[in-house]
């Protein structure tokens, strides 16, 4: 029960960490189940660090105007992911150094490689 309560802890303490980046959403989930949604081709967490038991998930929301002037708006819209993506692959680097720095081992998979 002890280990329970430090996780849950740590869980809250991930989501409060990622939320003060100024991102938009994050959840945490077992590896399994991101493996079992994840699409064929491409790797699951565990092919990246067997040991993996729960991944965490953020993501920014889009600037809904930019999306609906599609597709007039392209290059705004390509600017646009660049930053978010980039500010996403930062956000990753501080929770793996933030997640390590708690003895934790962390692996940042990038959301989309270019």
């Amino acid at each position: 029960m002890i280990m329970r309560v430090k996780i849950e802890e740590l869980t809250r303490e991930i989501k409060r960490y990622v939320l003060d980046q100024k991102l938009d959403l994050v959840g945490v989930a077992s590896t399994d189940q991101i493996g079992a949604i994840t699409p064929e081709g491409y790797h699951r967490p565990s092919d990246l660090l067997p040991e993996c038991r729960s991944s965490i998930v953020m993501a920014l929301q889009w600037v809904d105007p930019l999306v609906d002037g599609l597709p007039e708006l392209r290059g705004m819209y390509s600017r646009m992911m660049i930053m978010m993506n980039n500010r996403l692959d930062q956000t990753l680097l501080r929770i793996a150094h933030f997640l390590s720095q708690k003895g934790f081992l962390a692996v940042p998979v990038l959301g989309v490689i270019a």
